[in-house]
């Protein structure tokens, strides 16, 4: 019966030894950060944190969400760590009004992805 208790993480070292993965890397959860619009990066928080709310640990996800062009970088460039997925919807830049808030969703990426 014991057995059953570890055979996620046996399953899981047996798999990265397979695959020629590192056997201690990251275990746990990952965490997704959605960068858009306030009304899409809530919509998309919600729908990801209800698709993986009957997931068990090892597969799930934390899910965050902000705005690009106001938070981000305030609430969460200093919270980046390495196995962070950072999905970003930038505005269409090639439109007149939108190339500056283009530029600045470029910006706050690049900080988070550099620190």
């Amino acid at each position: 019966a014991l057995a059953f208790v570890y055979l996620a993480k046996i399953f899981t070292w047996i798999y990265r030894w397979a695959t020629g993965r590192p056997m201690w890397a990251r275990h746990g959860k990952r965490t997704v950060v959605i960068v858009d619009v306030p009304w899409v990066h809530q919509l998309v928080n919600q729908f990801v944190s209800k698709l993986f709310s009957q997931s068990y640990s090892f597969v799930s996800l934390d899910v965050h969400s902000a705005n690009g062009l106001d938070h981000f970088v305030h609430r969460y460039t200093h919270r980046v760590v390495r196995g962070v997925l950072i999905a970003i919807g930038r505005p269409d830049g090639r439109l007149l009004g939108l190339a500056k808030s283009e530029s600045a969703v470029i910006l706050a990426a690049k900080q988070a992805a550099f620190i």
